[in-house]
């Protein structure tokens, strides 16, 4: 708990304190602000379709699918996509997907056999804000500056553990087991992560990754 429910500014980090200056002021009562021109806007698509089938053989089947496609503009963000200091807006568009099999077949009056299996993807795209390009007159030059934004980082960890038993002097046996990647995570890393055509259907998005987690072993002996 902190003192009168007040975070003090020491425990804020630097950029947040760097961005206090440009926090507007209250306008609608104590420590409340409001501001009707930037509304928070979401434009959210759904929808989903189901297929039932009695059988005789293996009972009710049932397939189902899901998909929600949403585009938010929001003025306060506080997660994915945006700052965490109100006043500076975020766009993100997303969309996810849920499919669904079951089986559920009835053997009598006090036993029911149910089998169900669903995959769901969810994930936002692109990774930046695609209408903000547009391909410019023929023969005359863009305005848009070499290396005005950054890709998706990378965050890699290689690990390797060595053991050697020393038979003689000049003999030794070595045993080395090393991972790359060691914690699998996902590296959209490198010059052909995201596509940058803004021909391509795919404009904006992640299409290629680099490897997953590898592992080797090896035996050397030295004589």
């Amino acid at each position: 708990m902190f003192p009168s429910a007040v975070i003090p500014q020491r425990a804020w980090s630097a950029p947040a304190q760097n961005l206090l200056p440009y926090i507007p002021l209250p306008n609608a009562g104590t420590n409340e602000y409001s501001n009707a021109s930037l509304p928070q806007r979401l434009n959210d698509g759904k929808g989903s379709v189901r297929v039932d089938a009695q059988t005789t053989r293996f009972g009710t089947l049932a397939a189902y699918y899901f998909n929600d496609t949403y585009n938010l503009n929001n003025p306060y963000p506080t997660a994915q996509g945006g700052a965490n200091v109100p006043g500076f807006s975020a766009l993100s568009n997303g969309q996810a997907q849920l499919a669904s099999l079951s089986d559920t077949k009835t053997f009598g009056p006090t036993l029911v056999n149910e089998f169900q299996l669903s995959y769901m993807r969810d994930f936002n795209q692109p990774y930046f804000n695609t209408a903000l390009f547009s391909v410019p007159a023929l023969g005359s030059p863009g305005n848009a500056s070499r290396r005005l934004f950054y890709g998706p980082g990378m965050d890699n960890w290689d690990i390797a553990l060595l053991k050697e038993t020393h038979f003689t002097e000049s003999k030794v046996l070595e045993f080395r087991m090393e991972t790359f990647n060691t914690f699998n995570h996902a590296q959209f890393f490198g010059a052909n992560s995201v596509d940058g055509n803004i021909n391509d259907s795919t404009f904006g998005q992640v299409i290629t990754a680099m490897s997953p987690r590898l592992m080797q072993a090896a035996l050397k002996f030295h004589f």
